[in-house]
């Protein structure tokens, strides 16, 4: 299992290395109906859970919807990932894909992170327009 896991992660690493796919006639603003205005909140790939224990890749979920939330467009959330990958040592892969996926003529925020310091660790969020705000959720 642990090597289906690697293996797939690997494949998924190598479809979404491309910085900023865009399918969409509006890329920055996906959500028509958010009306936040100003500085989107900052990301970054540090921290530890309550027990002192480094974040898992799935406890970054709401830290990237937090910045949609506050402001923040496709735009800026991969200006956003630069930055925190260029102030950590570790390796990250991101990505972030415009796309229609649920078939409802509303386009997702797709967001592909690995962190590939030592043992991988990763996900793909979908983050879609729900009553003005995004809402995320894990894909894998």
């Amino acid at each position: 299992m642990k090597t289906l896991w690697k293996s797939l992660t690997l494949l998924l690493i190598a479809v979404f290395w491309t910085p900023l796919h865009v399918f969409s006639q509006s890329p920055n603003r996906v959500c028509a109906e958010a009306t936040t205005q100003g500085e989107p909140t900052a990301i970054s790939f540090e921290g530890t859970d309550e027990n002192g224990e480094y974040v898992r890749v799935v406890d970054f979920m709401p830290r990237l919807e937090d910045h949609l939330n506050s402001g923040g467009t496709p735009s800026t959330l991969m200006a956003a990932l630069d930055e925190a990958a260029a102030q950590h040592e570790d390796p990250w892969i991101y990505d972030v894909v415009l796309a229609d996926v649920t078939g409802d003529d509303n386009v997702e925020i797709l967001v592909q992170l690995t962190w590939a310091g030592g043992a991988l660790d990763g996900g793909i969020f979908a983050y879609r327009c729900d009553q003005g705000d995004y809402v995320g959720y894990v894909i894998t």
